[in-house]
């Protein structure tokens, strides 16, 4: 069963960086990577959120600042 909407917890940098990769990837992974690399978003969406680690009080305060880096522009 998929969680969605969860903060998933780390115990250091390393443990964090390792989980980025894909390794076994499913059946549509890669169509969405293309399709997003053919649209460009990913270099206009990671370039709108500012660096660094944020602590908010609620995942629904988190997702609020999502929003608005993402609208910003």
């Amino acid at each position: 069963m998929e969680r969605k909407g969860f903060v998933k917890k780390y115990k250091n940098f390393e443990e964090a960086q390792a989980d980025q990769w894909v390794f076994n990837p499913e059946k549509d992974y890669f169509e969405k990577v293309l399709f997003m690399l053919s649209m460009g978003l990913l270099k206009r969406i990671g370039s709108k959120f500012p660096r660094g680690v944020f602590k908010y009080e609620s995942f629904e305060d988190a997702q609020e600042d999502d929003l608005q880096w993402i609208l910003r522009d």
